[in-house]
């Protein structure tokens, strides 16, 4: 009677926590399970063969101490099963448990409390065998409305008679995810993974007829989440902005006057972030997570330029964006900031990607408005802004917020001469819907902005009536000096 007891005090933690969000139970009435297998037929020259295995749970039943749901299978052919009888599950807390079809005893099949580093022993539904997996990474995706835990692990043998251990690093698919269970093996029918093993992948899963689970949908939609306590993104999917570039060999100022009208000499960059790739490979933790999306440029001429992979990193200590390319991951910014910490960057090209290079020492931290719907944190380095969460406002190259990583040099024009003579302007930045920037350059027939101009000579800054930085004193209008207002008639 304790045990019942105990079993009925877990099941209903089990519904506790799902009901207030924080989990997603797998063992539930009506859900169902559609997976598709294949394999290759030694006997028919390698015929290839594919069927369909179908799961689902269907009524309650009490077996011993345990309150659970029956399991039912069903498969297509050649190996044509209809609506057998397999046993039954049952969830405690985050563990979902086994009961075969002739035993009372609970076989452990997927423990969502897991953490990274654990060693799990779960029982294999085929062979009647227990066998250790490793943890290896656990993460939060979000995927139709609802926060997923992501596990991934890999199987343990022993080596021989030795207790040595050996860990099967490059054994693909293996995941549990958390209400779905393990996409390529639902059950742990097969933990000797041998040649002739068929190759499983859950096509879907449904509850009440409802489809909650898509692996398509998943790989394409499921979006990795911060665990609690980190800070915001900084380059979600859907981030946008745009910069302009200049051929400084060719023109003196941004814009010309012909026949009364402002002619713009800069080309337009539009610059959009999108999903790198399946889910499956970006992973975060308690103490850090990992995002990579991928940077796609398109320029006014239509003209496409190649993406770049973006890789945003968050510790305890440090918040780093980085862009790779092949083999190079240039550190490009560092957004925890603090007074005496030196900013670096990188350059991309594979010569050079070692290197670090210094923005300078931060020893004030502003904050002001750039156009945008709120101010913005920012420090001034050396002669370059960087505003936080986004980058520099301008820079000497073919690229601005990612310039000086030289990724404009090294994509396009990789014999670009070191003057670097193109000059690229931030104009505008949005992020989830909101713009953050939007400060265009003046419309005047010579001079341009540079960051070694940034600073007046005699240390002065000058700003509009918007918070804007201006590198000169305007001929007329009204403007900040030493934070009184100046106007010139």
């Amino acid at each position: 009677m304790k045990n019942y007891i105990i079993v009925l005090l877990g099941l209903a933690f089990t519904q506790t926590i799902a009901a207030q969000g924080g989990y997603n139970p797998l063992v539930e009435e009506g859900k169902v399970w559609h997976f598709r297998l294949s394999r290759y037929h030694p006997e028919y020259e390698n015929e290839l063969m594919e069927w369909d295995e179908i799961y689902s749970l269907e009524g309650d039943t009490a077996i011993g101490y345990f309150l659970c749901q029956k399991l039912y299978y069903s498969c297509s052919d050649p190996y044509f099963t209809e609506h057998e009888y397999m046993g039954a599950m049952c969830e405690i807390g985050k563990k979902v448990y086994y009961i075969a079809p002739d035993s009372t005893s609970a076989a452990l099949m997927y423990d969502f409390s897991c953490k990274p580093g654990d060693t799990v022993s779960v029982r294999s539904y085929e062979h009647h065998t227990w066998f250790d997996m490793l943890v290896k990474k656990k993460k939060r995706v979000s995927y139709r409305g609802e926060n997923l835990t992501v596990i991934d692990w890999s199987p343990m043998r022993k080596r021989g008679y030795s207790d040595e251990y050996k860990v099967y690093e490059n054994y693909q698919g293996t995941v549990w995810i958390e209400g779905i269970g393990c996409p390529t093996d639902f059950l742990n029918r097969t933990p000797s993974w041998g040649d002739a093993v068929p190759v499983c992948h859950l096509v879907t899963c449904t509850l009440d007829g409802e489809v909650i689970f898509d692996i398509d949908d998943f790989n394409a939609n499921s979006v990795p989440v911060p665990m609690e306590g980190k800070d915001q993104r900084y380059f979600t999917p859907g981030t946008r902005w745009t910069e302009i570039r200049l051929d400084t060999l060719k023109h003196d100022s941004w814009y010309s006057r012909v026949n009364g009208e402002w002619v713009p000499n800069f080309e337009t960059v539009e610059y959009s972030v999108t999903p790198n790739m399946s889910p499956y490979d970006v992973w975060c933790s308690n103490d850090d997570y990992t995002l990579e999306y991928k940077i796609n440029a398109s320029v006014s001429d239509g003209t496409a330029q190649r993406s770049f992979v973006l890789h945003e990193k968050h510790t305890d200590d440090d918040i780093r964006v980085s862009v790779i390319d092949h083999s190079s991951n240039a550190l490009t910014y560092q957004f925890n900031w603090s007074i005496g910490k030196e900013l670096s960057y990188q350059n991309i090209i594979p010569s050079h990607s070692s290197a670090y290079h210094s923005y300078g020492t931060i020893e004030e931290i502003k904050e002001g408005d750039f156009g945008g719907e709120r101010p913005l944190k920012y420090v001034d380095l050396g002669g370059t802004r960087i505003i936080q969460g986004i980058g520099v406002t301008e820079w000497n190259d073919g690229e601005c917020l990612f310039g000086p990583v030289n990724l404009y040099r090294y994509s396009v024009h990789p014999q670009t001469p070191p003057e670097r003579h193109y000059r690229s302007m931030l104009v505008h930045f949005e992020r989830d819907g909101e713009v953050l920037y939007d400060v265009w350059p003046e419309k005047v027939t010579v001079g341009l902005a540079s960051p070694s101009l940034t600073f007046p000579e005699n240390g002065t800054l000058i700003y509009d009536l918007q918070g804007r930085q201006l590198l000169r004193e305007p001929e007329q209008g009204i403007y900040i000096r030493d934070g009184r207002k100046i106007a010139v008639k």
